[in-house]
């Protein structure tokens, strides 16, 4: 039996599904970023159209920002440690499409496999969750 927090996560999750990105076929400056540890090891590979600044901010705040969201395991560790534990960096940055950058990143997911990320094919998940 489903709870009423279940019920509202499954609910967000279809909305979610239903939401395509407007402009996942615009061309924009994307980046395909990494998190580095205080050991400048490769943990986490990310895309995003947004600044390195911006995104940073967003994971960091993440709890904050959307409290009533699951957040992954990636932001539950920057929770957990401090801001000048580990930096994000730009990997690529180009100007295009979604699928484009996220074909990308999928490509680094696979080379470098790293810890905090659960997902290994950005393009499929993007397909899954209709976004484009």
């Amino acid at each position: 039996m489903m709870n009423g927090r279940s019920i509202l996560e499954t609910i967000k999750r279809i909305s979610m599904i239903q939401k395509p990105d407007p402009y996942a076929h615009v061309k924009q400056t994307r980046l395909v970023y990494g998190y580095f540890d205080i050991c400048d090891k490769l943990v986490y590979i990310g895309s995003s159209y947004l600044t390195l600044e911006k995104l940073e901010y967003n994971h960091r705040n993440a709890f904050t920002l959307w409290p009533d969201e699951t957040q992954k395991r990636f932001r539950t560790m920057l929770k957990d440690v401090e801001s000048t534990h580990g930096e994000f960096k730009r990997l690529l940055e180009l100007e295009c499409t979604r699928p484009v950058i996220e074909a990308f990143e999928g490509q680094m997911l696979r080379a470098f496999k790293p810890y905090y990320n659960d997902d290994m094919d950005p393009v499929a998940s993007s397909k899954y969750y209709g976004r484009y």
